[in-house]
């Protein structure tokens, strides 16, 4: 399995001119080799990492991070899944908002992304009930 999670650390950084040394002083890394490791994808970031990208760059963390967005997404989902299907038909008060906040989670599943979105494509669509989604 390959464990190497693409990003755009590389080319942010050069699009700014920074070296590897004041790109890591700006995301607080100890040196210039962690930055080099996260651009050839030998170690994934941590959250401090992707929301230091985010404030230095102003790109949001699924546009910067693609693959280790997805990867996490999709774990999510998936978990999201089950305990939705795992509370289905339940009738209690705290499982109606429970359920709610599921779908909310899983129609966010099948939408498109607003940034890759066009004009004429809907903002999103109804999960239907009981149809697996992987």
């Amino acid at each position: 399995m390959d464990h190497k999670i693409p990003n755009y650390i590389l080319t942010h950084r050069k699009r700014w001119a920074l070296t590897q040394k004041e790109l890591a002083g700006l995301l607080g890394a100890k040196s210039e080799t962690q930055v080099s490791r996260w651009e050839r994808s030998k170690r994934k970031p941590s959250l401090r990492v992707v929301l230091a990208s985010q404030v230095i760059f102003g790109e949001t963390p699924d546009s910067m991070f693609p693959l280790l967005f997805s990867e996490i997404e999709e774990s999510v989902m998936h978990r999201a899944y089950k305990l939705y299907t795992s509370l289905a038909g339940s009738t209690s008060k705290k499982s109606k908002r429970k359920l709610k906040l599921l779908e909310d989670v899983l129609r966010r599943a099948i939408a498109p992304r607003p940034s890759r979105r066009t004009k004429s494509e809907p903002t999103g669509q109804k999960v239907p009930c009981g149809v697996a989604i992987w």
